[in-house]
């Protein structure tokens, strides 16, 4: 049984694919930080640099930018009999553009000038650039892809170009035609709305917050759609229509009084999803850490040991592990470089075994992921298409006591800190009476040891008072000063 569950809350719409009860795919969207991928723009061209990187103020916080280099964008440069290349554009000119990557961190969101509309079969794309048809690697039917090609290739107008989605694979002309002509409407409603809007300001949004989601995950074998919202079922009815282009009776609503993740339980499965482990049931472990750079994966045997030799052992953990790695990356919505660091094998067999398991499953995400091979120390890098952010950047936030590294500063480390400034206050100054503040521990480092305190107190011959106050906070203290 293959569900699809979309569970509405006031500040988030998470869509959840699932298959015999299990977890395939989720998709977490907050109300607050709405995705703005997919959507249109007409962007301001605010800088253009020499490495052919234009920036563009599309009305968001940061201004969005546009990688001319891209061969998507080679309508916007001019190349002179010299080899020398010169950008068509100009600072404060207007340009239709696409986000197809949110904002993140001190980094605005990426756009292209070549749009794209997507269908149930098909993505059409206006500024084509000389592509014409490409067809989902998935079809893997030579004559079935050439067929497909011969359909279209009477139909497509110049300076447009479509790739043939998947789920197009033995449908017929008729089908194939009608959508094609619809996108190519959209298209050009959207470019002529562009026309006779100001910059910075949006020319086409998804107005349903759950739709890219159901765009993303929907799938034509998914037997069952439940949501836990009536006043969104004509929504989700609309965009799924859109999709399967035939009746739609499969869409249910949950009325159960237990909610509907606890129901199918998945929010445990979801919990976990925010942890740095992850168990497998051989008793080996996944250490999963994300930086600002990559994604770096450790594998671990942990009480794993095995019943034969230590080889058989290392091997069934990582081919474990591989089949786990891909289902975190899939459900936690990794992207960029991934670095997986898997038990050593000395097999060049049994690596081959490990990376033919990998590949295969990766196949199975709807992202583009590409392998980039094993080094002789087991490590494996891999990247994958960034068009979300990863569910924690959603649901979780950065801890104000580490800022992000997963440490704070020691009891010991602070309480000299302290000693050192108070050193300082009464060599250095006419104050002869302190108080020192500060998260209770820290006080008691102090009140407990009193050779800190005497040995002060003799030195200067001054007075030093500790009070404890109610923070968090370990690193944080304050000191008054009085002079009396």
């Amino acid at each position: 049984m293959k569900r699809m569950l979309i569970d509405f809350s006031d500040s988030i719409v998470r869509t959840a694919l699932t298959e015999d009860s299990f977890l395939k795919d989720l998709v977490v969207d907050s109300k607050e930080n709405k995705s703005a991928v997919s959507n249109i723009y007409v962007g301001v061209v605010k800088k253009i640099l020499p490495s052919q990187f234009v920036f563009l103020d599309i009305g968001q916080e940061k201004n969005a930018f546009l990688q001319l280099n891209d061969h998507k964008e080679s309508h916007l440069i001019s190349v002179n009999e010299s080899g020398k290349k010169t950008v068509n554009l100009r600072l404060g000119q207007e340009l239709v553009v696409q986000v197809t990557k949110d904002a993140s961190g001190t980094k605005g969101a990426c756009v292209t000038s070549q749009l794209s509309f997507t269908g149930n079969y098909m993505i059409l794309m206006a500024n084509a650039n000389g592509l014409n048809i490409g067809v989902s690697k998935k079809i893997a039917s030579q004559a079935e892809r050439a067929r497909l090609k011969n359909i279209l290739c009477g139909h497509l107008p110049e300076g447009y170009g479509v790739i043939l989605r998947t789920r197009c694979e033995n449908r017929e002309e008729p089908e194939l035609v009608s959508e094609l002509n619809k996108l190519i409407e959209f298209c050009n409603k959207t470019l002529e709305k562009a026309k006779y809007i100001k910059g910075s300001l949006p020319v086409y949004k998804e107005g349903f917050i759950a739709s890219k989601a159901i765009r993303e995950l929907y799938r034509d074998d998914i037997d069952e759609v439940i949501i836990n919202n009536e006043d969104e079922y004509l929504n989700v009815l609309e965009v799924i229509k859109s999709l399967s282009g035939k009746e739609i009776n499969c869409i249910k609503i949950h009325k159960e009084d237990v909610l509907l993740f606890d129901y199918y339980n998945l929010e445990n499965t979801i919990e976990k999803l925010l942890h740095k482990r992850v168990w497998l049931k051989s008793g080996g472990f996944l250490s999963i850490e994300q930086t600002d750079a990559c994604v770096v994966i450790d594998v671990n045997t942990g009480k794993f040991e095995g019943k034969r030799n230590h080889s058989d052992t290392i091997l069934k953990t990582n081919i474990e592990a591989s089949l786990e790695i891909c289902n975190q990356i899939r459900l936690r919505n990794l992207s960029g470089m991934v670095i997986i660091d898997f038990i050593d094998m000395k097999s060049a067999e049994d690596r081959n075994t490990l990376m033919l398991s990998m590949i295969s499953e990766l196949k199975r995400d709807r992202i583009s992921t590409t392998v980039f091979g094993m080094t002789k120390l087991g490590l494996v890098q891999l990247t994958r298409k960034k068009t979300r952010e990863p569910i924690s950047s959603i649901l979780q936030k950065e801890c104000r006591c580490c800022s992000g590294t997963g440490k704070v500063q020691s009891e010991v480390y602070i309480a000299d800190k302290i000693y050192k400034l108070v050193n300082n206050i009464f060599s250095g100054t006419v104050y002869n009476k302190l108080t020192v503040r500060a998260n209770k521990n820290i006080i008691y480092y102090f009140t407990g040891n009193s050779n800190y305190i005497t040995s002060l107190q003799k030195k200067f011959g001054k007075e030093i008072n500790f009070e404890p106050i109610d923070t968090g906070r370990l690193e944080y203290f304050e000191i008054e000063k009085e002079k009396i």
